[in-house]
């Protein structure tokens, strides 16, 4: 009994030790300093310009004759495989990133005009130039936000009542989504990817 008061004395004293000059040690609850938040405005703006830069990296591998590459998949059926194939070409997927963007961007207002992103922009470039303009509204977006406005909830569709800064989240999200797609679509066209980045 003796040494479990001695150990117990001197983790008190340890932790009396250990606190910051001027502080207090009481039974009572101790106050414990916030630690400094980075700012959520300038972290998505870094998260949405890194996804820019490496989606527009992961669609170029794609040669521009390739860019209606339509892949197919073994599927079983009844103890049976088949072929089918995928109901959308590489440069459809890649459009309808750019799509997504502008839609759910629009939600968060604001007097900025949307790029035109239409179905037709199939070709290599016109797809590369819709996802490009499709992040850039973004970024142009964000640019006029403050970490307050960042928190502030528009109606974003199916997302509901939602903070702009879960607007970018989930177009984040989803764009990690369809760039998994992509670089399968890349590998069945038999494009080599580098093995990292």
């Amino acid at each position: 009994m003796k040494h479990i008061i001695q150990v117990s004395v001197l983790a008190c004293a340890l932790v009396v030790l250990a606190a910051p000059k001027g502080s207090v040690v009481s039974t009572a609850a101790q106050k414990v300093p916030v630690p400094q938040v980075g700012s959520l405005k300038a972290e998505t703006m870094e998260d949405w310009s890194d996804l820019k830069e490496a989606l527009l990296k992961l669609v170029d591998y794609m040669p521009a004759d390739k860019y209606d590459f339509l892949p197919v998949y073994p599927v079983r059926k009844a103890n049976e495989i088949t072929v089918d194939p995928v109901n959308e070409t590489f440069a459809k997927r890649v459009l309808f990133v750019a799509q997504i963007n502008v839609r759910f961007l629009d939600f968060l207002g604001g007097k900025l005009k949307a790029p035109d992103v239409n179905d037709s922009m199939l070709s290599k470039e016109a797809a590369m130039k819709a996802l490009e303009a499709s992040f850039d509204y973004g970024t142009d977006l964000l640019e006029l936000q403050t970490d307050q406005t960042m928190l502030q909830t528009v109606n974003a569709s199916f997302l509901g009542r939602a903070t702009r800064a879960r607007v970018f989240s989930y177009l984040i999200g989803h764009t990690r989504e369809v760039d998994g797609q992509l670089v399968m679509y890349l590998r069945l066209a038999g494009i080599a990817l580098p093995v990292s980045q």
